[in-house]
């Protein structure tokens, strides 16, 4: 939390999608725990569009739904 709104994440993300680039990757997918809205709007707010949801039977009741995100970078 102390370093939140500093650009830290948003420099992280840029640093990831340079390395993808870089190495041929034509996409970067990831996925976001559902209750989580500032990272979906993060994501969102990167160039990230939703592509759907899944759910993990492994994780504890009520935290089982990820929504899943794609940026096509070239």
């Amino acid at each position: 939390p102390l370093w939140q709104g500093r650009g830290c994440g948003s420099a992280l993300l840029q640093a990831c999608e340079r390395l993808a680039v870089e190495n041929g990757y034509g996409c970067i997918r990831l996925d976001t725990f559902k209750g989580n809205p500032a990272a979906k709007q993060f994501y969102e707010g990167h160039g990230y569009q939703y592509r759907g949801a899944v759910q993990y039977r492994s994780k504890p009741i009520g935290h089982q739904t990820y929504l899943c995100y794609e940026k096509i970078i070239r």
